[in-house]
């Protein structure tokens, strides 16, 4: 059975009342599925600790180093073809959206006394979502999160970098995950 993705208007329109019988079956997965959408990469925590050499003062891409599985990939309507890559850590949007954004990663360095900057990037430059995390001892485990609500239009390519204020680490993670979520 085809499905049709719908703006929120006209799902609205024929959600808001069926006394009259018109609200199909159809219609009703349409809704569902028009406001749902994911996109995936995951580390999985169960195998060895991933290391990214060489993390300086320009923003280093967090790729296939770090990324070791696609656990899950756009599927059905409701995300229309976003797609993740392993080689370049990146997920590529397949439709026009309001999307949460996530990464977490739990990690260690190889330096002590350290702050590190994650941030997203949308087509090769910065986008407003960043956060930085302080290491003391290069034994300590930091754990970041971004999330965001951001608006993109289709092809957009996401990623995440990090970075150090000043001379160059290992970032050594133990587990991380990047997703989108089209809410909208």
């Amino acid at each position: 059975m085809a499905q049709t993705e719908r703006d929120s208007t006209t799902i609205l329109g024929l959600l808001a009342d069926n006394t009259s019988g018109e609200i199909s079956p159809t219609d009703l997965r349409d809704a569902f599925a028009s406001h749902m959408g994911y996109g995936c990469m995951i580390l999985k925590s169960s195998s060895a600790p991933k290391t990214l050499t060489a993390v300086g003062t320009v923003f280093k891409l967090i790729n296939s180093t770090v990324y070791t599985d696609i656990t899950c990939q756009s599927s059905d309507v409701n995300i229309n073809g976003t797609t993740a890559s392993l080689a370049n850590g990146s997920l590529t949007l397949g439709v026009a959206g309001i999307y949460q954004v996530n990464f977490s990663g739990s990690f260690t360095a190889s330096a002590n006394n350290l702050v590190l900057t994650f941030s997203l990037f949308v087509d090769g430059i910065q986008g407003d979502i960043q956060v930085s995390r302080y290491i003391s001892a290069g034994a300590d485990t930091g754990v970041i999160s971004l999330t965001g609500l951001l608006p993109f239009s289709a092809g957009k390519i996401l990623d995440i970098r990090v970075k150090r204020a000043i001379l160059t680490t290992s970032v050594i993670f133990q587990g991380a995950s990047f997703y989108v979520h089209r809410v909208d």
